[in-house]
Parts: structure tokens; sequence; C-alpha cells
């Protein structure tokens, strides 16, 4: 099990940056060097005393002493941004509320809807109505997400 005493021996974490250098390595010619690297999804992990676990939830040891219950959100979306500031506990709902938008509208909760010829917008089931524009829509939704989701609404 990674301590943070031992964390802190092999790896410096610059909180407002959000990068991992190493300070100890049994490798040649790692000491000094970035410890996090990229992933596939986005996001970034350290290879550390046999673990690689991510480095937003590492950040999160390092800085709190504690590993995450659960989610972590990175705030403006950015899998790769781990600067502390930028990180909060979330569960995975509200860490899924902060994605950002997918699909034909570039909103949000915002869809076409061919039969009624307008843009719709619904959240958690709720429909919130039909408009003529789809920034009018996202416009209903976002209001609406405010309320529901407060901080960790994102409309696009």
């Amino acid at each position: 099990m990674l301590t943070l005493k031992r964390l802190k021996e092999l790896i410096h974490y610059d909180p407002k940056t959000g990068i991992f250098t190493r300070i100890k390595s049994r490798r040649d010619g790692w000491t000094g060097r970035r410890a996090d690297r990229p992933s596939d999804d986005g996001y970034c992990d350290v290879y550390v005393q046999e673990i690689r676990p991510l480095a937003h939830r590492l950040a999160w040891f390092y800085m709190t002493g504690e590993w995450p219950v659960d989610a972590l959100d990175h705030k403006n979306g950015n899998r790769a941004d781990n600067r502390f500031s930028n990180l909060r506990p979330a569960n995975a709902r509200l860490n899924a509320v902060n994605r950002k938008a997918i699909g034909r509208s570039g909103f949000k909760g915002v869809y076409w809807h061919k039969r009624v010829e307008k843009w719709g917008t619904s959240i958690k089931g709720h429909h919130l109505g039909f408009f003529r524009t789809k920034k009018e829509a996202a416009a209903a939704y976002l209001g609406a997400a405010k309320i529901i989701y407060k901080e960790f609404t994102r409309l696009r």
C-alpha cells in the first residue's frame, strides 16, 4: 500500500500546474523527469511503487492525505488538467453532468424533434418544452440544470 509519506519521497506534485515529477527512481536517468503520462482515454496516470493510479486521484491523495471515496470531477472538463484547483469531489452522476455536450445540437439536453420540427429539451426525464431555436432550448436546459446540478452544470 502506497503511503503519503512514501509518495512524497518518490514524487513531487505541483498543485498549480498539476504536473508530477520524479524525486527518486530506481531507473537511471528518470529522476527529475515527469512522472505523469497521458493515456488513450484522455486521463493521465502515474506509475509509482508498482501501481498506476490515475493522476487526478493521486493528486487528491497527495494534497489531502486521503484517497477519494467516490469520483473526482475535472471542473473544466479537461481530463488531463490535474491542477488541484480544477479537481472536486463528485459522485458518478455529477461527474457525468459535467461532461462535454455531444450530438447534433452541440448543446447538452437539446435535440431536434422531427415530428414537431422544433428543438426540444429535457432534463432528468422531465420535458422542458419545444423551441424555435436550439439556443432557446439550451437556455431552458441551462436554467433547469443550474437549479438541479448547481456548479456541476456544463452546457457545452
